[in-house]
């Protein structure tokens, strides 16, 4: 097994790891904070229902909606079928990558939390 020195081409350039993040889209986390009348409104209409509503209340719409609908109704599903309703708001984070993150996070105000209330 033979060792070997690594090398770094002669025009490489240091990357700080904020640069990192805003290159890469950050850590792909986003965290959606949805109240109850969220989850009240799942019960009567369904989650995929609820959640397309309160999505679409906060400024998020088609692909980037699709994208999130089915995770975040299912996170729902399950708060409801174990009847955890005594919260005001619950939060979920999710991870996104690529564009879905990137304009989830602009959607955030760069601030990666989005909240859904109706």
């Amino acid at each position: 097994m033979s060792t070997m020195a690594l090398q770094l081409p002669m025009n490489y350039v240091a990357v700080e790891t904020d640069e990192m993040e805003y290159i890469d889209g950050g850590d792909g986390i986003i965290t959606f904070r949805v109240s109850r009348g969220v989850l009240n409104a799942a019960i009567g209409i369904g989650a995929s229902a609820a959640v397309t509503m309160a999505l679409a209340a906060a400024g998020i719409t088609g692909g980037l909606s699709t994208a999130v609908i089915p995770a975040l109704a299912g996170l729902i599903a399950a708060v409801i079928s174990n009847g955890l309703l005594s919260q005001d708001y619950y939060s979920f984070p999710m991870y996104f990558t690529g564009l879905t993150d990137l304009a989830l996070n602009y959607a955030s105000g760069w601030d990666r939390k989005i909240t859904l209330a109706m």
